[in-house]
């Protein structure tokens, strides 16, 4: 199936990420963040166009308290845990991992 990221994948949004759902939220329960463009199905306008719903699916499948946050340097959204993680030291891990990555 062909998924449009630019708008809201609503219901297909679980469907959309496929095999990377798991192991998302393997990582979030594991060390408590993921980052944009960790993952493949994790890209920016499926992450802009879909940040409740994404934060809400992997509350559901972890059991964690999981939101979100966007870094305004780097440009990026964050999912972490929020009894791990405050909102600014989660777009501190986000800017570590988003400079690392590009070199």
């Amino acid at each position: 199936m062909e998924y449009d990221c630019k708008k809201p994948l609503g219901e297909h949004l679980e469907e959309y990420m496929d095999s990377d759902l798991s192991k998302i939220c393997s990582e979030l329960a594991i060390r408590g963040i993921v980052y944009e463009s960790q993952f493949r199905t994790l890209g920016s306008m499926v992450c802009k166009q879909n940040t409740t719903a994404l934060s809400n699916l992997f509350t559901e499948k972890t059991g964690c308290r999981i939101w979100y946050a966007y870094d305004k340097r780097t440009y990026n959204f964050v999912f972490y845990d929020m009894d791990t993680y405050k909102a600014d030291e989660a777009i501190r891990l986000s800017e570590d991992y988003q400079t690392r990555r590009v070199k």
